[in-house]
């Protein structure tokens, strides 16, 4: 005698007939968002919020707030981006949908996407439009195709999906879409502080369909002033050129990255996994990167001043406050040997994002959940982590009365995200979308 199913398992099957069916609309609207320029602090942010506003009404039952951080808000965050200039959200909203369970001791999920990008630049050395949204072998290019409006749109889909099977979900569903997470993390921290709380969260980046990130390193964002002599020409052998000066500085901050990295090699084996995939771990434990250097404003003046401007990434063993003084007391080192800079001495600023790293063990529940998951609609299923940081450091660690969520990464991968050429992969978006839909679920019924 055929058993009758479960009402999970007809409206598990029904969301995924559900996404089955919107695959093509659901690449359009990818393409649509990938055509919006949105680099991170421009109002081109609110132009893709007003596209995914109008996705999230289409969501049955879905209520939408929708709001312009308060800088002054943010604050209220222990580690709030540190902003050295002004600031503010105008045109660039947040967005949270909430899908209300019915209760009766349901799990809550947030599910966490940024509308933002990076810039494209060298836009002369791409094969595609950055803007394109261009379709070739099964690939959707452009920027922020892969970090991460793909992502979002799986998210979405995903919420959709269940809320029209009408699945009776007894825990709320979170949908947040934010601005600024590229250049700190504004609209997560916003969120976060608006007092979005769940008993678990998903941030959908691009860590493939078959890989789950539980783990991921901290970041702090330094800007060191160096200070020399200028000089006019004739003069100039009298001049102290902050150029050679910024050279020692640098020197000294690589000869302390490869000493940290030698330091913690071996301890987290989750950042060491080299890498094997856009958002894989690296096989380091921590790395620093020198972005900018900027020096002088006259090429007949010898350089009077320059500046060094980067990131250094660490472990969860490490706290930013830590690394922040190892790197201090490095750049005091070598100024100290310097005749010049012992009594010009530079100066390390603080500035943007700061993250706290973390990692989650495999065997916390929404880790299983969505392993399982995985497992099954996709293929044998991994964990990693990277010394890279995303939003989910604002919601996973426990900084003050605020986070304290286990959260994860997971979202549809492809390649060269923050380089030339980015590209998610069509066939991974709907992956994704269906293992969110089928955790959405049974996390939350």
């Amino acid at each position: 005698m055929k058993q009758s199913s479960k009402p999970e398992d007809e409206a598990r099957e029904r969301v995924l007939k559900f996404i089955d069916s919107k695959l093509s609309e659901q690449t359009a609207l990818i393409q649509q968002l990938v055509r919006i320029p949105s680099i991170s602090n421009t109002v081109h942010e609110g132009d893709v919020q007003k596209i995914v506003q109008q996705e999230l009404e289409k969501i049955p039952r879905l209520r939408i707030d929708r709001w312009e951080p308060e800088t002054a808000e943010l604050s209220k965050y222990p580690l709030h981006p540190i902003r050295t200039g002004s600031w503010n959200y105008n045109g660039r909203p947040n967005l949270v949908g909430i899908l209300q369970g019915t209760g009766g001791g349901g799990r809550s999920l947030i599910l966490n996407g940024h509308v933002d990008v990076v810039s494209p630049e060298p836009v002369r050395e791409w094969n595609f439009d950055p803007w394109g949204g261009e379709i070739k072998d099964g690939r959707l290019y452009g920027r922020g195709s892969m970090d991460m409006k793909a992502g979002l749109t799986s998210m979405i889909y995903a919420a959709r999906a269940v809320a029209e099977s009408g699945a009776k979900l007894k825990g709320d569903v979170i949908l947040q879409s934010v601005v600024e997470e590229e250049y700190g993390g504004g609209g997560t921290v916003a969120a976060v502080v608006r007092d979005y709380r769940a008993d678990a969260g998903i941030i959908c980046e691009a860590t493939g369909a078959n890989s789950i990130g539980i783990a991921s390193g901290g970041s702090r964002f330094f800007r060191i002033k160096i200070y020399g002599k200028p000089e006019w020409p004739h003069l100039a052998h009298y001049g102290v050129n902050a150029i050679g000066l910024a050279s020692k500085v640098y020197d000294a901050l690589l000869d302390l990255d490869a000493d940290r990295a030698n330091r913690l090699r071996g301890r987290h084996p989750l950042l060491e996994t080299l890498r094997a995939g856009g958002m894989k771990g690296p096989g380091r434990p921590t790395n620093m990167t020198i972005g900018i250097m900027r020096a002088g404003d006259w090429p007949a003046t010898v350089a009077g001043w320059a500046e060094i401007e980067g990131r250094v990434g660490f472990p969860s063993s490490e706290s930013g406050d830590d690394v922040q003084k190892e790197i201090e007391r490095a750049v005091k080192i070598v100024a100290i040997a310097d005749p010049w800079m012992k009594d010009h001495p530079p100066l390390v600023e603080w500035w943007g994002a700061r993250r706290e790293a973390y990692e989650v063990s495999p065997s916390t529940p929404i880790v299983e959940t969505l392993k399982k998951n995985v497992d099954s609609l996709v293929g044998n299923c991994e964990m990693y982590g990277n010394s890279s940081a995303s939003d989910a450091a604002y919601l996973a660690p426990k900084i003050g009365k605020y986070g304290g969520i286990p959260t994860v990464s997971y979202g549809p991968g492809g390649a060269r995200a923050h380089t030339i050429d980015e590209y998610v992969n069509l066939d991974e978006v709907h992956h994704v979308t269906r293992v969110l839909a089928a955790t959405i679920i049974d996390w939350c019924s």
